[in-house]
């Protein structure tokens, strides 16, 4: 989850989230952010790497401080799941997340879905699936705009996790996604037992499949495996043409990145173009 945050790129200015204060003070600070109206969202666009359409957005928390800097939100979120207050920092990212997408939606805009990261930490809490359900209710979005990801760094055979309620939403028509594959400690045989229909490829293979043959090997064999199981694939954190014709080749056609667009609100989202093109598209197009 922390992986796809945005701490406020662009900004010069980021504010680290105070660690020297003591457990209340880092708690109280992140009421004041909560209460304050400090938690925004911005969204990456993710992509067809054919032809650089947009076909769904990814929702990551933006937090800007009263003074116009950002805070640092891999840092809040860290402290917040220490906390206990993660679930109230979820819930509040996905009710902006839902309000914004739904306002797009009633302005005509009809392709793509709405990715919302999830840390595991909410899985264990009981009422995590009636309340997502309440907030679709509340901002009238059908289930089926939805995308729920979930990473891979957590164990996922934790008898603590509770995948009932993963299935509940899968079964109302929510696309689930295993984020960060190939970075943690998921396993085939752990993944069947899961309602997902998307793999993510981790960012962490993405980036050296171009000089790496061993992650080349390993993206080329998931995006068959995703293939023949039926799942959806899409790689993250795309940064060169190159790395569009390797994952196309393999058999990946969305992706996301800098290399694709960077972070910004729904419509600047919506209306963006790919910064990096398919060389061979780029070649014919001369």
């Amino acid at each position: 989850m922390q992986d796809r945050l945005d701490p406020g790129s662009g900004s010069a200015s980021i504010l680290p989230f105070p660690q020297r204060q003591s457990a209340h003070g880092r708690t109280q600070r992140i009421h004041v952010l909560l209460d304050g109206g400090a938690i925004g969202v911005n969204y990456q666009p993710q992509m067809h790497l054919e032809d650089g359409s947009v076909v769904g957005l990814e929702a990551l928390l933006r937090v800007e401080h009263s003074d116009h800097r950002f805070v640092n939100t891999q840092q809040l979120i860290a402290n917040a799941e220490r906390s206990g207050l993660i679930g109230e920092l979820g819930r509040e990212v996905m009710r902006k997340a839902c309000v914004e997408f739904a306002a797009m939606r009633a302005s005509g805009y009809q392709s793509g879905k709405l990715a919302i990261n999830m840390s595991p930490l909410e899985l264990r809490q009981r009422d995590f699936a009636i309340r997502f359900v309440e907030t679709v209710k509340t901002t009238r979005l059908r289930f089926s705009d939805l995308e729920l990801e979930i990473t891979e760094s957590w164990p996922l055979d934790d008898p603590s996790l509770d995948l009932d309620q993963l299935k509940l939403l899968a079964d109302l028509g929510v696309t689930l996604t295993l984020d960060d594959f190939g970075s943690g400690h998921a396993k085939w045989a752990n993944l069947l037992k899961l309602p997902i229909t998307k793999l993510k490829i981790d960012r962490s293979l993405v980036s050296i499949i171009a000089h790496s043959k061993r992650a080349h090997a390993v993206v080329k064999n998931t995006c068959h495996a995703c293939s023949d199981l039926g799942l959806d694939v899409i790689a993250e954190g795309i940064c060169t043409s190159t790395q569009v014709d390797l994952l196309l080749e393999m058999g990946c056609y969305i992706g996301q990145g800098f290399g694709l667009g960077l972070p910004g609100s729904v419509r600047e989202a919506v209306a963006m173009k790919p910064q990096i093109l398919r060389r061979k598209a780029a070649s014919e197009a001369l």
